[in-house]
């Protein structure tokens, strides 16, 4: 179940809070790259409820480390183009 932006609102005023994200997906994919092999990725998708900072993107490893983020945006679409997707490539030292 989702929250309209209205209960997310109303959510942050009630508990006096800064920020209140819902998680819209959650999805399971694989990268294969340089390292040598396969390695589960999940992707997810997150939704403040209004604003033009509305929707996030993270990239996780399967331990639930972030390995890459980018720049909120007004649309899904825009957060995905914002990631950088590139930090995927980079060695856990290197994030």
């Amino acid at each position: 179940m989702g929250l309209d932006p209205s209960q997310l609102e109303y959510l942050k005023k009630t508990a006096g809070l800064d920020e209140v994200h819902t998680l819209v997906a959650t999805l399971r994919t694989f990268q294969t790259g340089d390292f040598g092999g396969s390695r589960p990725i999940t992707i997810q998708v997150w939704d403040s409820g209004a604003g033009p900072a509305r929707y996030s993107v993270r990239a996780l490893d399967e331990d639930g480390n972030l390995l890459a983020f980018g720049n909120p945006g007004d649309t899904v679409h825009a957060a995905i183009r914002a990631v950088h997707w590139v930090d995927l490539d980079k060695p856990p030292r290197d994030r």
